[in-house]
C-alpha cells in the first residue's frame, strides 16, 4: 500500500490517536466522561487496545 519500507508503528500510532479521540467523544456523547477515572490514560488505553486489534488483523501477524 505504501511501499515496502512504510513504518507500520507509524499508522499505528495515527489510528491509536483516532480512536482515543472518537472514545472521548463516545463518551462525552452518552454521558460517561465525567465518570472516567483518568480519562486521558482511559482514553488512550481503548485506543491501543483497538488499534493493536486492527494491527494484528491487518498483518496477520
Amino acid at each position: 500500500m505504501f511501499g515496502a519500507y512504510f513504518p507500520d508503528w507509524l499508522i499505528f500510532a495515527i489510528v491509536t490517536i483516532l480512536i482515543a479521540i472518537a472514545t472521548r467523544i463516545a463518551f462525552g456523547v452518552a454521558g460517561r466522561a465525567e465518570a472516567i477515572p483518568f480519562p486521558l490514560f482511559t482514553c488512550l488505553a481503548v485506543g491501543i487496545l483497538v488499534a493493536g486489534v486492527i494491527d494484528l488483523l491487518w498483518l496477520g501477524r
